[in-house]
């Protein structure tokens, strides 16, 4: 799958820039995809239930995804790393977020199990 094709599939799946399809989850995006050659070939020959205005909202997404291509190099960018403050993560989520206690000490436990491997 070319870069562009995964570009397409993401944007169908959903993405924060263009409202889901109903119908179309990550399995039928996908094979919408492989069979298709653009999503104007998908809206063309489907019956899914596009919202209006939704090949605009498309290709607008499709340019946000566009933005920094070929700009920016990894060697160009200076990664930071840092102490984790677990406590202090905690204490955000819960005081301030104002998560779940039980909610925010199981996903830490995973968190650190996973980190500290």
């Amino acid at each position: 799958m070319t870069h562009d094709k995964f570009l397409d599939f993401c944007i169908l799946c959903g993405c924060d820039y263009c409202p889901v399809v109903p119908k179309i989850g990550n399995i039928t995006a996908l094979k919408l995809i492989r069979k298709y050659d653009s999503i104007e070939d998908i809206m063309e020959n489907t019956s899914f239930d596009f919202p209006e205005n939704y090949l605009n909202m498309f290709n607008d997404s499709k340019k946000n995804f566009y933005i920094f291509r070929d700009k920016l190099s990894v060697d160009d960018i200076d990664f930071v790393s840092s102490d984790v403050d677990i406590d202090g993560l905690k204490q955000f989520l819960i005081s301030e977020v104002e998560m779940n206690e039980n909610r925010v000490e199981n996903t830490i436990k995973k968190f650190t199990n996973t980190y500290n491997k």
